[in-house]
C-alpha cells in the first residue's frame, strides 16, 4: 500500500466514522440495512386466506369471543404468537384489531389473571390488593412483558390496519368486521366477560396516575380518558 493509498484509506475511514456518529451518539447499524433485508416485526396473529383477513390479537379485548366465532366459521390459515408480519404481502387482506381503555383493561386483568391465581407471570401479586398489582405494573417494561398488560400499541401495526374496533362498543364494531369479511349471519356472543364494578372504583389518585404514565402511548394513540361511572 503506497503512502497516498494509505492516506486515502484513513480519510475514508474518518469520513465513515463521521457518518456513523451524530452528536456524540452512534447511529444504530440496523438503520443502514435496507428494509427488505430486516427481520419483519412479530405479532399475535389470527388469519384466514379464504376470507382474506388478518386479526392482530390484543389480550383482554374480547379475544376469546372473536376467536371462537372465527374458528367456527372458517378455516384459519394461521393463529399463533409472535408471527412475522410482512405488510407488503398483505395488501389484499382486511387487517383489523380491537383495543380497550387501559384503566379498564388493567382491572380486567386483575380479576381474570391475578385473583384466581391463574397466570404465573403475576405470582408476586397473588393474594395482594389492586394497588399492589398497579405497583407491579409500574415496575414492568410494558413493551416486553406478559401480553395481558402489554402496551396495545406494541401489539398492533397501527399504520397498517384497516380498522380498529373498540371494546367499549364491542358488538357494533365486531358486527362491522364480520360483515366486512363475509360472515354476515354470525351471532355475536361475548365470552369470558369479567364481572366487576366499574373500573374507576378501583383506582386512587396515585394508581390512576401510574396507569396514565405507563400507558401514555395507548391513551394518546386511541384517545382514551379516565371516566367515572355515572
Amino acid at each position: 500500500m503506497t503512502h497516498k493509498t494509505r492516506i486515502r484509506f484513513f480519510l475514508s475511514l474518518l469520513f465513515l466514522m463521521s457518518v456513523l456518529t451524530h452528536g456524540g451518539f452512534c447511529v444504530a447499524a440496523s438503520s443502514f440495512i435496507p428494509n427488505h433485508l430486516k427481520d419483519p416485526p412479530v405479532y399475535n396473529i389470527t388469519a384466514s386466506d379464504k376470507h382474506q383477513f388478518i386479526w392482530f390479537r390484543v389480550a383482554k379485548v374480547g379475544t376469546r369471543s372473536i376467536l371462537e366465532i372465527l374458528h367456527n366459521r372458517t378455516e384459519l390459515s394461521i393463529s399463533g404468537y409472535n408471527i412475522p408480519f410482512k405488510a407488503h404481502e398483505s395488501n389484499d387482506y382486511f387487517k383489523f384489531a380491537f383495543v380497550r381503555n387501559p384503566w379498564d383493561r388493567v382491572v380486567s386483568c386483575y380479576h381474570k389473571q391475578v385473583l384466581p391465581k391463574f397466570n404465573p407471570h403475576y405470582q408476586k401479586c397473588f393474594d395482594k390488593d389492586f394497588d399492589f398489582f398497579v405497583d407491579f405494573i409500574d415496575s414492568q417494561d410494558l413493551s416486553a412483558c406478559d401480553i395481558h398488560i402489554k402496551l396495545q400499541t406494541t401489539l398492533i401495526p397501527i399504520q397498517e390496519v384497516d380498522f380498529i374496533g373498540r371494546f367499549e362498543r364491542f358488538a357494533e364494531d365486531l358486527r362491522y368486521v364480520l360483515d366486512r369479511i363475509g360472515m354476515t349471519d354470525a351471532q355475536i356472543v361475548h365470552k369470558n366477560r369479567s364481572e366487576h364494578k366499574h373500573y374507576s372504583a378501583y383506582y386512587t389518585k396515585r394508581t390512576k396516575r401510574i396507569i396514565a404514565k405507563k400507558y401514555k402511548k395507548d391513551i394518546q394513540a386511541f384517545s382514551y380518558t379516565f371516566e367515572r361511572n355515572s
